[in-house]
């Protein structure tokens, strides 16, 4: 989805930024969580990891897409497609330990669904798992959209009504997060105001239909603005969407983000000057929870090229950001990430900058350090790389449009 459903994963290295402390190569601009980090003109050392890959056949049978993966209470869950003889199916997985993966069986029921790629999954603390797939349809050709919910080991679809996601209003429907009221789904659209801006879906268990929330003033587009959500993340306090906007007037984007107890009722994070804006073009493609506040990436773009930004909040409130140009820069505006995840209070970030997958870690947020990729998880456009912790291991999926292939390794 974003991107239209944009799930990123990349290798972040830390460099020099336009303002701020930097933190061994990383930038820092104002309200950093550790002004105090040292600064260093050379990012850190790579983590090399001795890397297992596991067999072609560890998904199962089929031409198998890993698009997006969550941790759940008892290991993680991936979701995407299988692909045999031509035909494309929906398809969820689980794994305890990142090494053996268990295919759950799939209850599609629309027209649609048959044929669906699953692109976004989330999952709630106790152990309620959702999921939302799209498959290109319809006279114009655009998404059709639908959510699916985990029945025991069955993951079923809930038919939904063509214009709850689609129809004359659709943009985007982006990302997903499980949190204390249930899920929330994070994306574009025209809203009632008229202006095309950010819209969310609730559900409390995704069983039923999900239900539109495109009133709120916070998310709509206000007078000369026009306002995206792309990524989502929760924690058991409440909802964090990050996204950008453009103001008339203007050729840069900016990032922003919006907080909410609920899901159903949001306010735009003011952050300090800067921190979600400047000269360069900004968009915040995804969020985690981390601490005891969030983290977000995505990407800035000036006449030097694209780089990997991220932005950091220890305590939900006062944010950082690290322009990532340890990393490089690349022509390539359609650079993103494609994964991002705080599990255990370090960061893991992974994605595609150019024509190269790149995955870094970070204890602190402003200090990332460069993991080397696997050999054999070559990018190529639109291709994802999903780096995860799972039951002691650290797991790469590397998806293009040859399949995905997986590697695992002890430790992180």
């Amino acid at each position: 989805m974003k991107r239209s459903l944009v799930t990123v994963l990349l290798i972040l290295a830390a460099g020099t930024g336009a303002c701020g402390h930097g933190g061994s190569g990383a930038s820092s601009g104002h309200d950093a969580p550790d002004a105090s980090a040292p600064s260093s003109g050379t990012p850190e050392r790579a983590a090399t990891i001795t890397w297992t890959s596991l067999p072609s056949n560890a998904l199962g049978p089929g031409h198998s897409r890993i698009v997006d993966i969550a941790a759940t209470p008892s290991g993680v869950v991936g979701v995407g497609s299988v692909t045999t003889a031509g035909r494309r199916v929906p398809a969820a997985w689980t794994s305890r330990d990142g090494e053996t993966w268990t295919r759950l069986a799939v209850e599609p029921k629309s027209v649609y669904g048959f044929v669906s790629e699953l692109t976004t999954v989330a999952a709630t603390g106790d152990g309620k798992v959702s999921a939302i797939g799209q498959a290109v349809g319809g006279t114009h050709g655009n998404p059709r959209v639908g959510s699916w919910y985990l029945d025991g080991s069955t993951l079923r679809e809930v038919v939904a009504p063509v214009e709850l996601y689609g129809g004359p209003r659709q943009g985007s429907v982006d990302e997903m997060a499980g949190g204390p009221t249930g899920f929330v789904v994070v994306g574009m659209r025209t809203d009632q105001n008229e202006r095309t801006g950010a819209a969310v879906w609730t559900s409390p268990d995704a069983r039923t239909e999900f239900a539109i929330r495109d009133t709120d003033p916070a998310l709509e587009s206000g007078p000369h603005e026009l306002v995206r959500a792309l990524g989502a993340a929760a924690d058991d306090q409440g909802y964090l969407a990050v996204g950008d906007i453009t103001v008339d007037g203007r050729i840069d984007d900016d990032a922003m983000a919006w907080t909410s107890p609920d899901g159903v009722r949001w306010t735009r994070v003011a952050a300090s000057a800067g921190t979600f804006g400047g000269p360069d073009a900004e968009m915040a493609q995804l969020a985690t929870p981390w601490q005891a506040g969030w983290a977000a990436a995505g990407i800035v773009t000036n006449q030097k090229g694209t780089s990997l930004i991220a932005w950091v909040s220890r305590d939900g409130a006062r944010w950082g950001r690290v322009v990532l140009t340890g990393f490089g820069t690349s022509p390539d505006v359609l650079s993103e990430v494609t994964s991002l995840d705080g599990q255990g209070g370090r960061l893991y970030l992974g994605g595609r900058l150019g024509a190269r997958f790149v995955a870094a870690r970070s204890d602190d947020g402003l200090r990332w350090t460069p993991i080397v990729v696997p050999d054999g998880a070559k990018a190529e456009p639109h291709a994802r790389l999903l780096v995860q912790p799972v039951g002691g291991r650290l797991v790469v999926a590397a998806t293009t449009d040859a399949g995905t292939r997986l590697w695992s390794a002890v430790g992180s």
